[in-house]
């Protein structure tokens, strides 16, 4: 990320703002992409947790293979999907000058091989390509490089949630709900006290900040999307505890139909939002959506424990 900071004034000034939205759209590929994994690495860790201490190792060494077998397999194909995606509808879908097209190709086929686990993050990506699409590769760097920025903070809750997950197992596995419930209650408390610190820095510095980092013209366009998606990272930030505990009780069928409606609600909302407001209303429809999928998930872990 510090990296990301220094470099990115220097690129902006030197590749122009059409191309640096392309390469946005490229980072959050990559970025994206390699963390997701069908929820292979989750769900091995939760069925080792919750193995009881009479069960052998070569049970563990079994299920241990078989993710990481599966997890080279999806990538493969995945790959494979990736490629075939640029040529069909990649370079075509961004509304960007011609002469980009060649660049863009060779950009998208340069992020499919750094890809190691890949599936298709929908609500997690399609605004940038809905903005590149809709409103112009021009427009989509001002709102992709402050929610690139933003997304990185998503780190800190990651890291808990990841150390909670197998806590979270062991407790529902042997019914012992309302020591789970205490830990629950008050991952939540540190999360919303930490990130809601963060968060809230941004929204009140976001124009300040921006105009140190990239001068008042980009801060001018993109500072009241980067408070926007603030707020969102916030809600975001907090529904990953939930959404921990309930994978971790093994019920993985409740977060993926809850993500389903979401995408079914957020897409539309997003196009429309977008022709409302640009990249505001794209700001917006994230940002709800994160607040609908924190309600949604916290609902759903709550019921887990009557």
């Amino acid at each position: 990320m510090v990296i990301g900071i220094a470099v990115i004034p220097y690129i902006y000034q030197h590749i122009g703002i059409e191309r640096i939205g392309v390469l946005t759209i490229i980072w959050a590929l990559i970025g994206y992409f390699s963390i997701f994994d069908f929820g292979l690495g989750r769900a091995i860790t939760q069925r080792i947790a919750s193995l009881s201490s009479h069960q052998t190792d070569s049970q563990k060494k079994t299920i241990a293979t078989t993710g990481v077998f599966l997890t080279l397999l999806v990538g493969m194909v995945g790959g494979l999907v990736g490629f075939a995606a640029i040529e069909l509808v990649g370079v075509n879908w961004i509304n960007s000058a011609l002469h980009l097209e060649s660049e863009i190709r060779a950009s998208f086929l340069l992020a499919c091989l750094t890809l190691s686990n890949i599936i298709s993050p929908l609500m997690v990506v399609a605004d940038r390509f809905l903005i590149a699409n809709v409103l112009g590769a021009a427009v989509v760097a001002y709102y992709t490089i402050p929610a690139e920025f933003m997304i990185r903070l998503l780190v800190l809750p990651a890291a808990l949630t990841t150390t909670l997950f197998p806590v979270f197992t062991k407790d529902l596995s042997e019914k012992n709900f309302a020591s789970a419930l205490v830990l629950y209650k008050k991952s939540m408390k540190i999360i919303f006290l930490i990130m809601g610190t963060i968060t809230g820095s941004v929204f009140i510095g976001a124009g300040f900040g921006i105009d140190l980092w990239l001068g008042p013209e980009f801060a001018e366009k993109s500072a009241t999307v980067t408070s926007v998606l603030g707020v969102g990272i916030l809600f975001n930030s907090m529904a990953q505890v939930p959404h921990a505990y309930i994978q971790a009780s093994g019920d993985a069928r409740s977060t993926a139909l809850i993500h389903l409606f979401e995408s079914a609600l957020y897409i539309p909302a997003l196009f429309l939002l977008m022709q409302l407001h640009g990249i505001l209303g794209a700001a917006l429809a994230w940002m709800l959506r994160a607040l609908l999928d924190l309600v949604l998930l916290h609902g759903r872990a709550m019921r887990l424990n009557t």
